[in-house]
């Protein structure tokens, strides 16, 4: 009895509310100077981010539609190579991250791990000057940078990011095709011009989309899907789905095997956590590196591995 009259006594007071909202202050503060840092970066290597003409036309098409597809980007044959050891990697199965409880179609993906680490020609691509300048001319700084490289098995339904939504904190993402992807191995959406940069918060994924497919023209619905070695470069604050298959199920459906990057500027609460990465680059990687790219690789907290 008496534990319940405490119990009453301490719910009544705003105590829990003081100290949420004490940790969301503790957290909006430490986003903030982790952004102004990002700032800071991108004005000591400002000199080096001088597009060319052609960059320039991307980052005008980038502003403009909120993606931008580079069909056949990358030399094919390294592509290959990149996606023949995936495939072995996926196969010995002793370097794939565990597959999480998510709902979304997280569960369907067989990540690699370590992915610079086991796979360094993957650093070839990412960490390629005409996307990293791209990228920080359009972010107006140095974003935390990371990814991994990734099959995802085609899926029995439709799930999470199938559907159509937008991320929030400045979400921006790099993906590499290491093979040719049409609709049958699940290429994604994008519905042009809805990205929004510095948007705020987060559009939950929902099972409900026609409200918003409905509310743009057709022709601005645009499905993105290329050859091997192929580069999407996207501000998610856009409503974009992927991968979808015309029909989930289906026994023709193939797999899809990419390389995903994300670069994100801490902005609220949740980014001051998702950008508590740590990138592992091989010192034989990052030693060849130019200043441009090891300044990418600061806010992921680079560890060099030796050996």
């Amino acid at each position: 009895m008496i534990k319940g009259i405490l119990r009453k006594i301490i719910h009544a007071i705003p105590i829990h509310a003081f100290f949420r909202k004490l940790k969301h202050d503790v957290k909006m503060r430490r986003a903030r100077k982790r952004r102004q840092h990002l700032i800071d970066l991108y004005e000591i290597v400002s000199d080096e981010i001088v597009l060319t003409f052609e960059e320039q036309s991307w980052l005008k098409q980038l502003k403009r539609d909120g993606f931008i597809l580079l069909d056949g980007f990358f030399d094919k044959k390294l592509i290959e190579q990149i996606r023949n050891r995936l495939s072995e990697e996926i196969e010995d199965g002793r370097r794939l991250e565990k597959p999480g409880r998510s709902t979304y179609d997280h569960k369907y993906r067989q990540v690699l791990k370590d992915t610079l680490v086991h796979i360094p020609a993957v650093a070839n691509l990412v960490f390629d000057h005409r996307i990293l300048r791209l990228i920080a001319a359009y972010k107006r700084l140095i974003p935390v940078y990371y990814g991994r490289a990734y099959r995802t098995e085609p899926m029995p339904e439709r799930l999470g990011s199938s559907y159509m939504h937008r991320d929030g904190y400045g979400d921006f993402t790099v993906i590499v095709f290491l093979h040719d992807i049409t609709e049958m191995e699940g290429a994604g959406y994008y519905i042009r011009g809805t990205h929004g940069y510095g948007f705020r918060g987060n559009i939950p994924i929902s099972q409900d989309e026609r409200h918003v497919e409905d509310a743009y023209p057709k022709c601005d619905i645009v499905r993105y899907g290329g050859s091997a070695g192929t580069v999407l470069i996207a501000d998610t604050t856009g409503y974009h789905k992927g991968p979808v298959w015309p029909v989930f199920g289906a026994q023709e459906n193939g797999s899809r095997d990419v390389i995903h990057w994300v670069a994100i500027e801490p902005q609220d609460e949740i980014s001051a956590d998702a950008s508590d990465v740590r990138l592992r680059i091989p010192a034989s990687i990052y030693d060849s590196f130019d200043r441009l790219q090891r300044t990418f690789a600061r806010p992921s907290r680079a560890e060099i591995i030796k050996g």
